[in-house]
């Protein structure tokens, strides 16, 4: 049971911070974020936006996985699985903006990689990313590209910072611009009791 898919061409894995009040059975939980995901798609996506809900992480260290060819959901326990889950968030949201290997890249990634939290993680992005769009415009030929860039490391800046609870972005952007959203309905900024973690992948 995979926490991520691995990544392919056109397709990229995005996270999700969402709430499911109650106690639900897991077949429950796992609907509950289907339909979330649904409802943020039909808002912001395109038909292009295919997805497959890859998994469901649940405060206790649960991860809730749909089995190939079986429509019940399993789970198991993973020790610190829940703790990670914002460090593997914000891993896709280094890779949208091209930190394709974080833990190497430019010395940022083994920054990371001892930060003591996500809080540490998410200062030194900021950090981070308006020197990469200072450098971009430097050395910039005016193309197509140096200026998609350079909204696009822009847009991240704002994007993160504005976070509630980083990296999940309340303000919600199409799959094309960021890779996690805070779906929940409540303005809490701490991971609550009843908040759950989706991993989706979607073609983009």
């Amino acid at each position: 049971m995979q926490l991520m898919p691995k990544a392919e061409l056109m397709h990229a894995n995005y996270w999700f911070l969402n709430t499911v009040e109650g106690h639900p059975s897991d077949d429950d939980v796992w609907e509950e974020c289907e339909q979330a995901l649904c409802d943020y798609l039909a808002k912001f996506g395109d038909e292009n936006n295919w997805s497959n809900m890859h998994t469901v992480l649940l405060p206790g260290d649960k991860q809730l996985a749909r089995q190939d060819g079986c429509d019940s959901v399993a789970y198991k326990v993973v020790p610190g699985l829940w703790a990670k889950g914002p460090i593997m968030a914000m891993s896709c949201v280094m890779a949208d903006v091209e930190i394709h290997d974080p833990f190497s890249y430019d010395g940022y990634g083994a920054a990371v990689a001892a930060a003591t939290g996500i809080q540490d993680a998410v200062d030194m992005l900021l950090v981070w990313l308006p020197e990469q769009i200072r450098q971009t415009i430097s050395r910039s030929s005016g193309s197509r590209f140096d200026n998609y860039r350079i909204k696009a490391l822009a847009r991240s800046w704002y994007t993160l910072r504005s976070a509630a609870v980083p990296p999940f972005s309340r303000r919600c952007l199409a799959p094309y611009e960021y890779r996690a959203f805070d779906l929940r309905t409540h303005k809490a900024k701490r991971i609550q009791p009843d908040d759950v973690l989706m991993v989706v992948n979607i073609h983009t």
